[in-house]
């Protein structure tokens, strides 16, 4: 539905949308450009509420500081896609969904925490999510606006019970979030904190661990693309990808070594190291001896390398380098 804050609704003529049962996928897509209809914009989306048996919900473009209040009873909901909404607010509504498995947060400029507090009852957290993307999202400091519980424990002892696939792209101030332990097929740092990776690894170690996942933190995950990260990775933060197939390092411009770890990634098939300017491939031999199913290095941008880097005569599976 294109511009529907532009649309006129007279008695009962809003109640139709509610009435289609069949309807599965539903797109808003609001004028960003026209200054000062936020509030026919949050008129027009509470008007138009759907039937609970929606599976799918795009929103494109909306201003209004809250979504329309039908959100939280779409118990079919799958996924749900915002992109380029100005709402600073948090989205509580968003753990009550039990049935979203894929979560898009897109260009929300504004947005500053996803959740005013989590719900202890809610249990497990986020029971059918398996993909999320937050893209964009410059001023995202936390998952929650408050970080600590009642009896003082972080927040980031919280994990998502089933995520497979974790995408986040220029969210440089997210430090703190749901960890993600179960992820089994991609995970996309780009311009973003490795802290929550941090805390997924030390939880993990901790004496508390992962009851409720019943795995070791990473240890099944396949792909791996990791760019513009300031702040280097723990130490020996490789050393639980033991499924991992493919690791892509592009733009790091701390990272000065192989990180310590690597000869652990025994199910590598596909390396890519890019443009890390003070990357020296030579300072760790020892690490190439592991990657015993490495079959394809693709090398570009590195300024320090002046030959095949040294250890690297150790793998034995190498069918490509470029």
């Amino acid at each position: 539905i294109m511009y529907p804050e532009r649309l006129k609704f007279q008695g009962s003529s809003s109640e139709w949308m509610n009435k289609k049962e069949h309807l599965r996928r539903l797109t808003f897509r609001l004028d960003q450009h026209d200054k000062g209809n936020e509030q026919d914009q949050k008129k027009a989306l509470q008007a138009l509420e759907p039937h609970t048996n929606l599976t799918e919900l795009h929103v494109v473009g909306y201003k209004g500081n809250e979504f329309p209040s039908w959100i939280p009873s779409l118990d079919c909901l799958v996924k749900l896609s915002l992109y380029n909404c100005s709402t600073p607010e948090p989205l509580p509504w968003l753990d009550k969904l039990p049935s979203l498995e894929v979560l898009e947060l897109r260009r929300m400029h504004s947005l500053r925490f996803v959740a005013e507090k989590c719900d202890d009852s809610v249990h497990p957290f986020f029971p059918s999510l398996k993909k999320l993307t937050l893209w964009d999202c410059p001023k995202l400091q936390s998952w929650w606006r408050n970080n600590n519980n009642t009896d003082g424990k972080s927040r980031n002892s919280i994990i998502f019970s089933c995520i497979s696939s974790l995408q986040i792209h220029y969210c440089p101030n997210l430090t703190r979030m749901p960890l993600y332990p179960t992820l089994d097929e991609i995970l996309e740092l780009v311009d973003s904190s490795v802290e929550p990776m941090r805390d997924t690894i030390y939880y993990g170690e901790s004496k508390m661990g992962f009851k409720e996942a019943k795995v070791v933190p990473f240890s099944k995950l396949k792909c791996m693309f990791i760019a513009s990260i300031q702040k280097s990775p723990p130490e020996l933060w490789l050393v639980n990808f033991t499924s991992l197939e493919k690791l892509h390092i592009r733009d790091c411009s701390q990272l000065e070594a192989l990180p310590s770890g690597f000869k652990h990634l025994r199910s590598l098939q596909s390396l890519t190291i890019e443009t890390c300017p003070v990357l020296d491939l030579d300072q760790s031999p020892d690490e190439w001896e592991g990657l015993e199913k490495l079959n394809c290095l693709i090398i570009k941008e590195i300024p320090k390398l002046k030959s095949l880097p040294m250890g690297l005569e150790k793998v034995k599976s190498l069918r490509e380098i470029r």
